[in-house]
């Protein structure tokens, strides 16, 4: 099973080689690194080329944002699953691809997603789980595409990412796939990444129209009835106080109602 590792980046000299010795680290030895560089003009692709030797496809050229690369390296990517691992992004440990894998096994899902470790601004890191992943909270919420493997053809059958949403495009796949075109995902409980808060669509310029642009994909996929029903539904879920309870209570109607990823 090949994994194309994706990493986009523009202007990244102090985060590059970070996330490219988190790659050339996993202990998975079938990967197909791909680099796309937008065209940088500080000393980030003469940071890449010192690694070049360990990198199957590099692409320098002029693009139109983060999203059109990791469209260009859908085009070249020949491997059966494919993540993006942008500047800045890094593997939690060695082992995160390895263990993704095993727990993937004989699933014919096209969608994998997992765990990730998240890094406040004060630097402190915490877990974050995506095990109770279900319908009802995508509506509000994207998976971390730094946790997510997709099979290639996936990519084949559904396209990819709509570049005419700047920050979430991500999510807009994500439930195009999941929604419109009925792809079956299934939870990894792995810690696949670690996610820094501060980022483009974590920061404080940019939390609104993150929080504005998910809920206009929301309402694009699920409907205007839809989109409120399950608001509705999430809101008395985070209403019930009990854990235990609330766990029921979402496993009750995600069955009944369809909702399971």
């Amino acid at each position: 099973m090949k994994i194309s590792v994706v990493t986009v980046c523009f202007n990244a000299q102090d985060k590059i080689e970070t996330t490219i010795n988190s790659v050339l680290s996993q202990t998975y030895n079938n990967i197909e690194y791909i680099v796309i560089d937008g065209g940088s003009t500080d000393s980030t692709p003469g940071i890449i080329d010192k690694y070049r030797e360990k990198i199957a496809i590099f692409l320098s050229e002029k693009d139109n944002g983060i999203y059109d690369g990791m469209n260009k390296a859908i085009n070249r990517a020949s491997g059966d699953f494919l993540i993006f691992m942008n500047a800045g992004d890094s593997f939690y440990y060695p082992e995160s691809l390895e263990q993704a894998v095993k727990a993937i096994g004989n699933s014919k899902a096209g969608i994998f997603y997992g765990d990730i470790n998240v890094i406040e601004l004060n630097g402190a890191g915490w877990t974050k789980t995506f095990r109770n992943t279900d319908k009802i909270t995508l509506v509000s919420n994207c998976l971390c595409h730094q946790a997510v493997l997709y099979r290639k053809e996936v990519f084949d059958k559904i396209g990819s990412y709509d570049r005419n949403y700047t920050i979430c495009a991500d999510h807009e796949l994500n439930l195009r796939a999941l929604i419109k075109h009925k792809i079956r995902a299934k939870y990894v409980p792995v810690v696949i990444c670690n996610f820094a808060m501060g980022g483009y669509s974590t920061n404080r310029d940019n939390i609104k129209n993150t929080s504005r642009q998910v809920h206009k994909i929301s309402q694009k996929y699920y409907g205007k009835f839809g989109y409120r029903f399950m608001r509705f539904i999430l809101h008395l879920l985070r209403n019930i106080q009990s854990g235990k309870t609330r766990d029921k209570v979402r496993k009750f109607i995600t069955l009944a109602l369809g909702l399971r990823l």
